[in-house]
């Protein structure tokens, strides 16, 4: 291995230049040799891959209660955490529906939002929630899209800056009681 660094030792025995500048050249051209190896192998250990952007979406059908146990609008909430390591903007949200499959329902008005609108940064371990009042508006156009009335399976998600979109783990079936008989 040192002779095909350009050491010029062989079973022990010098097999090099006798004059010391030629031995000295070798000797530096062996040592930067190894530098560079070992530093290479050094930035290869050092790099590592970056994880992906991890995003937990949860999306509930809610409704506020007032005092007296008077009920407010229907409401789709939805909370997005990022889990992740690093910092990541959420710029969009939705609903996919699994009766057909490639069609969304993007959110464009929201009741109310936590800390702001979107878009939004996520610092690590950072949270924003959403809730629309839209649920009677989502479920007839879910109706009139496919043609029942009730059973409509869906599942959130949200857009980062990126344009990766992350889902939601499960499935929610969404009815609105104010189309009920209708």
């Amino acid at each position: 291995m040192l002779a095909s660094m350009g050491i010029g030792v062989k079973s022990g025995v010098r097999i090099g230049a006798v004059d010391g500048f030629a031995s000295s050249v070798t000797f530096v051209s062996a040592v930067i040799a190894i530098v560079a190896s070992v530093g290479g192998g050094v930035r290869l250990v050092a790099r590592r891959a970056s994880k992906p952007p991890a995003l937990t979406v949860l999306c509930a059908y809610a409704f506020m209660v007032f005092e007296g146990g008077r009920t407010g609008p229907e409401m789709l909430s939805l909370t997005v955490t990022n889990t992740g390591e690093r910092p990541i903007t959420i710029v969009g949200a939705g609903l996919r529906i699994k009766d057909l499959p490639g069609r969304v329902l993007t959110f464009a008005w929201w009741k109310r939002t936590e800390p702001h609108d979107l878009p939004c940064r996520l610092e690590v371990g950072a949270h924003w929630q959403g809730y629309t009042d839209r649920t009677a508006v989502i479920v007839a156009e879910l109706r009139r899209a496919t043609g029942r009335t009730s059973g409509h399976r869906v599942r959130a998600f949200v857009r980062d800056s990126t344009g990766q979109e992350h889902d939601a783990e499960k499935w929610m079936e969404l009815t609105s009681t104010e189309l009920v008989g209708r």
